[in-house]
């Protein structure tokens, strides 16, 4: 993650030397940080107003963790990005301010790891134990696990500034001279690779589960089909009726998950929503990994070229400008949009239609 300021990648030996480097950086360099930036505020903006301004997105639990991450990817664009751009003129030249922005860079990228380990955990709470889940989980208790999310960040970056850092030998904010390597690489470690690899174990476990359940629905469904045709006792009833009856027949520990027809609809929900997480969580590792594994390189003295270093500065800038386009595959925060500019549309016009139903809506 040094790649967000690490521009300087080898130590200036006078202020003429850090004039020189910055204005060796090509100019398209500057033009797609400053696209990504603004493309990351404007869409990170529009979601945290979305959420903000729909009460139905703000039913759903697992949007608050959305809308955590989209809180780290809004500051990326408005905060991390300037910082880099700035850090290539070596400014500020005040070092305890210069140190106190390089911790709040690294504390953006941290902070979204957290949030889709939060994302993370929601989810398999949510299919491992739905029945406590829809009484536990409120939205106080999942705001609360956000803002823990974030706490945990503050504290795994707080070496950082308490002196995990180097003195830099120039009056320059220089990420190489200022931010240990060692600090780095443990930081690589433990916020990126193994976060990323129980997430990957959690996704995989939660797949499997649901596919067993699935299987569980299935067999007790055709086990009702079989009844309601052979049994005369039970033809006057509705299958949804049979099916009850036969539940009372199950193992209380499987009723527990499969009680009724009505799990498999809310199964195949979950499917979508765990997919949607998992893919957030691919994005966010396929963008920021090469950075990171750039970082480790550079501490055990591997040379990187600067055209390498750049490509994997904006590739993992690229994850917070595009979250938002992903977040558009939600069919809520769709629907969301998609009736706010209708209601724009008809305010502008004065047109007094109406708009679009609840059952369109929900089926968008």
């Amino acid at each position: 993650m040094t790649g967000l300021l690490s521009t300087n990648w080898t130590v200036p030996e006078s202020t003429s030397d850090l004039s020189a480097a910055a204005r060796a950086t090509p100019a398209a360099y500057y033009i797609v940080e400053g696209i990504l930036a603004l493309c990351g505020f404007l869409g990170n903006s529009l979601v945290i107003l979305l959420f903000a301004l729909e009460p139905k997105l703000r039913l759903t639990v697992s949007n608050i963790h959305l809308v955590s991450l989209a809180l780290s990817d809004l500051l990326m664009g408005t905060v991390a990005i300037p910082i880099l751009l700035v850090a290539l003129q070596g400014h500020p030249r005040q070092f305890p301010f210069c140190l106190m922005l390089l911790s709040v860079v690294v504390l953006i990228d941290t902070a979204s790891v957290f949030a889709l380990c939060a994302m993370t955990l929601d989810r398999y709470y949510s299919i491992t134990r739905p029945l406590q889940y829809s009484v536990r989980v409120t939205k106080t208790r999942a705001t609360l696990a956000a803002l823990l999310a974030w706490l945990v960040a503050c504290l795994l970056v707080l070496p950082m500034p308490l002196g995990w850092h180097h003195q830099p030998s120039q009056p320059q904010c220089s990420f190489v001279e200022v931010v240990s390597m060692q600090y780095m690489t443990y930081v690589f470690f433990s916020c990126i690779l193994v976060p990323f690899l129980l997430m990957c174990g959690v996704y995989i476990r939660l797949y499997g589960i649901i596919q067993k359940q699935l299987k569980q629905i299935q067999a007790l469904h055709e086990t009702g089909q079989r009844l309601h045709e052979q049994d005369p006792s039970i033809r006057g009833e509705t299958l949804q009726t049979a099916v009850s009856r036969i539940t009372r027949r199950v193992n209380p520990q499987d009723v527990a998950s499969i009680s009724n027809l009505d799990n498999f609809h809310r199964i195949k929900r979950e499917v979508k929503t765990a997919t949607f997480f998992a893919f957030l969580m691919l994005f966010f590792f396929v963008s920021w990994m090469p950075i990171s594994i750039v970082d480790a390189l550079l501490y055990f003295g591997v040379s990187v070229s600067q055209a390498v270093m750049n490509t994997c500065v904006v590739l993992s800038h690229t994850n917070s400008a595009f979250n938002p386009l992903l977040y558009a595959l939600k069919a809520d925060f769709r629907a969301a949009f998609r009736q706010r500019v209708f209601l724009a549309c008809r305010s502008r016009h004065g047109v007094n239609a109406v708009g679009p139903t609840r059952e369109t809506v929900h089926n968008l």
